[in-house]
Parts: C-alpha cells; structure tokens; sequence
C-alpha cells in the first residue's frame, strides 16, 4: 500500500544543491519559502529533498504535539547532530531519550516562569546599552552587532556574568563555530570535523578559546560567596557532587 504524505511543494534536488554550495550565485530566502508554504498548504505541508522527507508544521497545536504533547515519539534530526555535535556535544540541544530527560530535568529551573521576566529585563538592558553605541551615519556589521547582543544576555541570565573585555572578538569566535556547523548542515559532500581544513581548524582554535572563557567564568563562580541560583550554580551543584576536575559546562555537554 502507497503511503500518502500531506500536501507541499515540488523541490528540484539540483537547485537544492546547487544553492547550498553556491549561494552567492542562487540565493534563497528560507523565511519567504516557510511563509509561501503556510499559506498554500495550510497547517502541516511535506516535500522531499533528494533522500529526506521535509514536514513543515505551521499551526501551534502541531507543534505542541511534537514539542510536548508527544516527544517521546519524535527523535533529533542526524543531519542536526552532525552539524552540531562537534561543538555542543551530546548535550541537551543534540541528545535524545532518557539523556535528555535527565538534562532537561536538571536545567528546569533555570527556566521557570518567575525567572522569565528576569531574563527580559536582562535581554532590553543589553539591547538598550546596543542601540546607545550606534552613532550616526556610521555603517554596522548587524551579524557581529546580533551576535554579541546574544552572548551578553546568554552569559548574564545563565551564567550571572557579564562580558567585560574581549566581546568581539568571542562574537568572532562563536561566528567560526557557526560557520563550521552550518558548512556540515548545508554541504552535499560531507567533510569530517577531524579533517585539518582551513573552516575546521579554525572551528578547533575558537572552540578551544570558548571552553577556556567557560573555565573562567566557573573558577571566579567557585571563589565567589554570593548565593546564587542561575544555570551555572546548579551545574557547579552536581559538579561538586561528582567530584570531577572537570569543568561542570563542559561535563554537562558530553563530548
């Protein structure tokens, strides 16, 4: 019996490949296509793309179901791991089962409601502090701007830290991981994160630089005697429970 898939778009598997390999020369906007696909096929659309079948869900309810509802049933993409996972491990944006369970158990906390508003005051504190540097007629890069903005609010929410020295160049860095993971997720011809090239060496070094900024933050944490009860005094918590000498961050994000 032929299985039936919703409705959706015809894609070229060429073009497809053609764009991920050369997208200065055939550019697409992801945003654009997501929008057209909701409002011709309605809630929940399917395309093929070479080998993957594609489901895009466009109503809240669809997306409770996967998310919530029924997440036992729903596992992590490989392509996502392999993207990912030679900079967040198997930690919990790449792990699945009862790994993550466990990991998200132990982050729970660190996202309750009372703390949400907390967070929304850090994040227009930081976007405030942003917008006071702009001067005018000057140009901006917005990627280096956004990149920075985020790590701000991420190391001050989660971490309790803030970034006072060095932020671009950390932006740079978190730019080289990213540059690397979107490679893996996009390319037709996979290369190994091992491979010494030239995107993958400097995944290495930023990798490297970023693990040793997280050892920072966690030795001054440790020597600090303020209570506190953000994401890295829960990990520093369990690290100690251990008895590790590993950093607790690196520690959570099993490689």
């Amino acid at each position: 019996m032929k299985r039936e898939y919703p409705a959706g778009p015809k894609i070229s598997f060429p073009l497809a490949i053609a764009r991920q390999m050369l997208p200065q020369i055939f550019a697409f906007d992801w945003l654009a296509f997501a929008l057209d696909v909701s409002r011709r096929y309605g809630d929940i659309a399917h395309h093929r793309l070479g080998p993957l079948h594609v489901y895009l869900l466009n109503s809240p309810e669809s997306i409770r179901q996967v998310l919530v509802e029924e997440r036992e049933k729903f596992n992590k993409a490989r392509f996502l791991k392999r993207g990912f996972g030679p900079f967040v491990g198997n930690g919990l944006f790449t792990s699945d089962g009862e790994l993550w369970r466990r990991q998200r158990k132990l982050m729970q906390p660190t996202f309750r409601h009372d703390k949400l508003g907390r967070y929304g005051e850090i994040t227009v504190t930081h976007a405030l502090r942003l917008m006071d540097s702009f001067r005018d007629g000057e140009v901006r890069e917005i990627n280096a701007d956004m990149m920075n903005l985020t790590l701000g609010v991420v190391v001050k929410s989660l971490f309790g830290a803030e970034i006072k020295s060095g932020r671009n160049d950390i932006g740079a860095l978190m730019m080289a991981v990213l540059d690397a993971s979107n490679q893996r997720l996009n390319s037709a011809v996979q290369v190994p994160s091992w491979v010494p090239t030239r995107r993958n060496l400097r995944e290495r070094r930023a990798v490297a630089r970023i693990e040793a900024l997280l050892r920072t933050l966690t030795e001054e944490r440790r020597t600090d005697a303020e209570p506190r009860d953000d994401l890295l005094a829960t990990l520093l918590q369990l690290w100690m429970k251990k008895a590790t000498p590993r950093c607790p961050i690196s520690s959570f994000a099993t490689k």
